[in-house]
């Protein structure tokens, strides 16, 4: 939650993880929700990733767009203020102290870099209770519900086609009022990657297709 805000209700979640897709086409685009509050994996749908560059902008800086790797940039359809984690944003999750981008709207519109096939994220609510969150990509959905005391989300991006490409991720939260969200620990594939010989994403997929369309319901916080 934004530092200059206070709530006293501190509920505990269960957490659960979950997958859903939906055919984009001849590609299909994957959300997954795994590892939750964890530190995010080295990898995302057979992708290689990376994080952004590290923010070099003022604290307390609004701003409407975020550099990414290899030069490009994630874009907000809505202005942003940079926070960070321990002095104007209280806490995230998973001992992370870096930068993180407070939406003061409950509806944010990412713009991806260019020729990006995976994406993950961390997000979470401004105020210490839980809050439901909708994502979409496309066609594809996820629904997760999210705390605000110190358990900021992982919630992770990509298409089965190296050849094609992700253009944006739409986050909305639906349910009482968070005063805004923030998101955060951005990563995107490296340039050129293409998964090891389709098998990661062929065994996700078959794995996946039992859950398609599963809305998962997470449950996190922060302080």
């Amino acid at each position: 939650m934004h530092a200059n805000l206070k709530s006293n209700f501190l509920p505990v979640g269960l957490l659960m993880t979950a997958m859903a897709i939906i055919p984009c086409g001849a590609a299909q685009i994957y959300m997954v929700t795994a590892p939750g509050t964890a530190a995010p994996p080295a990898t995302l749908g057979g992708y290689s990733m990376q994080a952004f560059p590290a923010e070099i902008r003022s604290e307390f800086t609004m701003v409407s767009d975020v550099v990414a790797l290899g030069g490009g940039t994630l874009g907000f359809d809505n202005p942003v203020e940079i926070d960070v984690v321990g002095s104007g944003w209280s806490s995230w999750s998973h001992g992370y102290t870096g930068p993180v981008y407070w939406s003061m709207t409950n509806a944010l519109n990412l713009t991806l870099p260019a020729n990006t096939q995976a994406f993950y994220m961390y997000v979470e609510p401004n105020l210490r209770d839980f809050f439901e969150f909708e994502f979409t990509s496309g066609t594809t959905t996820a629904i997760l519900n999210i705390n605000g005391n110190a358990m900021a989300q992982y919630i992770g991006v990509y298409i089965d086609d190296p050849f094609a490409s992700l253009t944006g991720v739409s986050i909305t939260q639906t349910t009482a009022d968070s005063d805004g969200f923030a998101v955060g620990e951005f990563a995107t594939n490296t340039n050129g990657h293409v998964p090891d010989g389709g098998s990661s994403i062929a065994l996700l997929g078959l794995g996946l297709t039992a859950v398609a369309g599963l809305r998962s319901r997470l449950h996190q916080a922060r302080v």
